[in-house]
């Protein structure tokens, strides 16, 4: 992944706090239903970060809420994704 992709996917996670809501898988945009996967990196202090997506949505676990939000990604990470998918 490229650092303007992994910036683009930032900013979207950065700003994901009004675009969570029930996971739709039928209700894609830009991605197939059958798209899903793990992006993995490392955070400002070297440690492991995780998000796992389904179709145009990725998981989150907000700090202080006991269960996980399901995030609708920005059409820039749509973008990123399915560019990844295709190589």
């Amino acid at each position: 992944m490229s650092r303007a992709q992994l910036a683009t996917l930032r900013h979207d996670i950065r700003t994901s706090g009004s675009r969570h809501g029930p996971l739709r898988l039928g209700r894609c945009r830009g991605l197939s239903s059958s798209t899903y996967g793990l992006l993995m990196g490392r955070d400002a202090w070297g440690d492991l970060v995780a998000v796992d997506f389904s179709c145009d949505y990725y998981r989150l676990f907000p700090p202080a809420r006991p269960r996980a939000v399901f995030v609708r990604m920005l059409p820039s990470s749509v973008a990123v994704v399915a560019a990844l998918e295709h190589r």
